[in-house]
């Protein structure tokens, strides 16, 4: 992908076994279409390295220093030309979150909403001692049964 259209990737780098058979398909990668995909993208540069009893790796270098490394092996050729043309369309950034919410230099007055703005505190769910009023002591006293031994 491009940035102000200038391509983020610039190398593609290839590392495969000449013996291995998980590196196959690197290998007719590099035998049948690595030059076509030169030609297509004059821009990037494409290097190929031969590393014995290593798993077959593809490594994108982008322009803001990053490299996205992808396992390759066992993997057939339009796999590995399909994540080729992926790194090419990718700027090479981590994803980012989109919309982390509002920044503000004037917070709110009333404070910032939780979801344990209205749950009972502990101190609330402890039982206290019942004072008994004037008025209930009254009633209590009328509803008394009267006792006239």
């Amino acid at each position: 992908m491009s940035r102000k259209g200038v391509l983020q990737l610039y190398k593609v780098g290839l590392q495969y076994c000449d013996l291995s058979g998980a590196s196959k398909g690197a290998r007719d990668v590099i035998e049948k279409s690595v030059v076509d995909l030169a030609k297509m993208y004059p821009n990037i540069n494409f290097f190929v390295q031969v590393v014995r009893n290593k798993e077959p790796s593809l490594a994108g270098h982008f322009l803001n220093g990053r490299i996205k490394r992808h396992q390759i092996g066992n993997k057939s050729a339009e796999e590995i030309v399909r994540k080729i043309y992926e790194l090419r369309c990718q700027w090479g950034h981590k994803p980012e979150k989109i919309g982390s919410g509002k920044k503000t230099f004037n917070p709110s007055v009333q404070g910032q909403w939780t979801p344990f703005l209205w749950m009972k505190t502990p101190r609330e769910f402890v039982e206290r001692p019942y004072k008994e009023s004037k008025k209930d002591k009254k009633k209590r006293m009328l509803a008394m049964p009267i006792d006239h031994t």
